[in-house]
């Protein structure tokens, strides 16, 4: 069976990485990447205390911008990890669409857009707030209004039946 790869869209809290450690505890094989955990683990040699407020949220922006701007390592890294990593299903964690999109260009797997839907329980104060994703961009689109455990399970399940093993 090929690899499935699954970019995974949503605002913060939405549950998208609730979402896909239940996909890895039922389906075997499964990975998560983010094109952010490189960032994550530069600033925190820089001194990052891991707290996400206004002024962390633009140093990791800056930190981004400036790698992707000298050497494209993200994409770089994620397209390695993609290509030589053993895994039946990856689910790689982006915020930003043209990214995604980006990293799909690079890669020889068809890939499968999925948005986590869920109820605004942040303030809006900071720009990842108010990021936007029309639904029109989605293949699978995972409702977690509710944020319930029994419910994200059940529709966890359907995702299994339908995209991993259908």
């Amino acid at each position: 069976m090929p690899k499935r790869i699954f970019f995974v869209f949503g605002k913060p809290k939405s549950g998208k990485d609730f979402f896909i450690s239940m996909v890895q505890a039922k389906a075997a094989g499964a990975i998560r990447l983010s094109i952010i955990d490189r960032i994550f683990e530069a600033a925190k040699m820089l001194g990052w205390d891991g707290i996400k407020n206004d002024r962390s949220r633009s140093f990791l922006n800056a930190l981004k911008r400036a790698s992707v701007e000298y050497n494209d390592y993200l994409f770089l890294d994620l397209e390695k990890k993609i290509a030589t990593r053993n895994f039946d299903s990856a689910f790689v964690i982006f915020r930003n669409y043209e990214d995604a999109l980006r990293l799909k260009k690079l890669l020889a797997y068809p890939v499968t857009f999925v948005l986590m839907k869920s109820v605004d329980i942040i303030d809006g104060s900071n720009i990842d707030d108010r990021v936007s994703y029309p639904d029109e961009w989605f293949d699978v689109i995972i409702d977690n209004q509710k944020r319930e455990y029994m419910d994200l399970s059940e529709k966890v399940g359907k995702f299994i039946e339908e995209q991993l093993c259908g």
